[in-house]
């Protein structure tokens, strides 16, 4: 039986709640957050959140990075004390074949039934 928004919609209210900046990967992260991007002014993003609706929540402002030459392949989240969570896979993974400014958007945790 699959969960409702009722179930899901405070669930991703919950994952987002201790996530308070953003990192961005060039490939996916272990768990501790490796192959964050580094260099050409490129530093975490604080992130807020909206309220959570539908099975998902938004950040309230689109992160926007400084980043170097190379792939951007993965966002990341860090808690208050610089501990990760979690990272997203982007839909579209984007090269910069020289230093640029990428942003999120949207930044969105979805709660969602898993595959049947």
């Amino acid at each position: 039986m699959a969960a409702t928004t009722l179930v899901l919609t405070p669930a991703a209210g919950a994952a987002a709640a201790p996530a308070v900046a953003v990192s961005l990967h060039s490939a996916e992260p272990d768990g501790s957050g490796s192959n964050e991007l580094a260099g050409s002014g490129y530093e975490r993003q604080a992130v807020t959140w909206g309220t959570p609706t539908s099975g998902m929540v938004t950040a309230t402002v689109d992160p926007t990075f400084s980043v170097p030459a190379g792939w951007v392949r993965y966002v990341g989240l860090w808690d208050t004390d610089g501990q990760w969570l979690m990272d997203i896979a982007l839909a579209t993974p984007v090269e910069y074949p020289a230093a640029g400014t990428y942003i999120v958007s949207p930044l969105r945790i979805i709660a969602e039934n898993p595959p049947a």
